[in-house]
């Protein structure tokens, strides 16, 4: 995290890493010490935490791409 004019912002390798250390956490606490959650539910949240940090890992690497095709949509929004 970096501030810039008084603002916090975030790095998109820092949101996958800490993204990282939750997946740690909770796979080290297990599903009964979350909440007594069943298998199925947590071994899910588990998959969903690794597409999220595979997308930040994946925009960070393409950002260019990424800002200019937002851009593009903004373009289009506008018109």
């Amino acid at each position: 995290m970096s501030e810039t004019g008084g603002k916090k912002r975030h790095s998109l390798t820092a949101l996958a890493a800490s993204i990282r250390v939750v997946q740690q956490l909770l796979r080290t606490a297990g599903p009964r010490k979350c909440g007594n959650v069943r298998q199925s539910e947590f071994d899910s949240l588990l998959d969903q935490l690794d597409e999220l940090r595979d997308l930040l890992q994946w925009l960070e690497r393409n950002k260019t791409d990424f800002l200019a095709w937002r851009e593009a949509r903004r373009d289009i929004k506008t018109q």
